[in-house]
């Protein structure tokens, strides 16, 4: 009888549009952080790409929690979130810069360019050069 007193109870309490809405807001608080810590790489304001830790510090949120609502509400991972924003930027850049390689890497918080360059190769296959070379003969 206790037991159905404290689940009677706790259904009374839960509201899953509330719990639906806290995790939208986390998810929409973590995509303008994103954007807004790439606005502050690219101007020079940061010099470091945030980890998962940090999005979830901003947040006050354990970094476990903060990645499995993202990966839930958006089918991505924060890591990936980060890896696509960090190669969006750095196409844009190769494609409408003529900065070196090692410019845009530092410009995007990374400390090495080769550690940037196989980072781009990883995920498009590609050189920064070769792909700048596309771009440009395209």
């Amino acid at each position: 009888m206790l037991l159905l007193k404290i689940k009677e109870r706790f259904w009374k309490a839960y509201d899953p549009l509330t719990e639906a809405l806290t995790s939208s807001n986390i998810t929409l608080t973590f995509q303008r952080n994103l954007e807004a810590h790439f606005r502050e790489l690219l101007t020079g304001k940061c010099d470091r790409l945030l980890q998962v830790q940090d999005y979830a510090q901003a947040q006050y949120l354990h970094p476990n929690y903060f990645s499995t609502v993202i990966k839930c509400k958006t089918g991505k991972s924060v890591n990936n979130w980060i890896a696509e924003k960090t190669i969006s930027e750095a196409k844009a850049m190769l494609a409408r810069s003529s900065a070196s390689v090692q410019e845009i890497a530092a410009n995007l918080g990374f400390k090495d360019a080769g550690h940037f360059s196989r980072f781009f190769k990883k995920h498009t296959k590609l050189s920064p050069l070769s792909f700048r070379q596309r771009i440009t003969s395209e």
